[in-house]
């Protein structure tokens, strides 16, 4: 749900402000599975938009996810991928599927203090 979403995003915009730090952009994507969009995950077209959009190539960008497909996603379009625990996160890694290397952080809070330098709480 919209409202859910945006909750979310106003959430991680909060814990990264606290930090100094800014979300420099977020997408999602509203069509269903028969839409035929490029930007429903796993295919890397949101990706690929936001990252053309930002002016950042795909090594200096990062991929937060919660699910496999985020994390296919990500790939597809040469991005980093980070999994988190939260959402369908632990879901995610007990199902094996993971690919390796794919670092895990309980959740945004750990990431953010991970990336800002706070420490390795994963």
């Amino acid at each position: 749900d919209l409202a859910e979403l945006e909750a979310m995003h106003a959430r991680l915009r909060a814990l990264l402000a606290e930090r100094g730090a800014e979300l420099a952009g977020l997408e999602f994507c509203p069509h269903g599975p028969d839409d035929g969009c490029s930007c429903r995950k796993p295919l890397p077209g949101m990706i690929e938009r936001l990252l053309e959009g930002l002016g950042v190539q795909a090594d200096d960008a990062l991929v937060v996810g919660d699910s496999l497909r985020d994390i296919e996603a990500a790939h597809a379009a040469g991005v980093p991928a980070v999994l988190v625990r939260t959402g369908k996160g632990e879901r995610t890694l007990a199902s094996g599927r993971l690919p390796a290397g794919v670092p895990v952080h309980d959740d945004l809070a750990s990431l953010a203090d991970a990336l800002l330098g706070g420490g390795e709480r994963s």
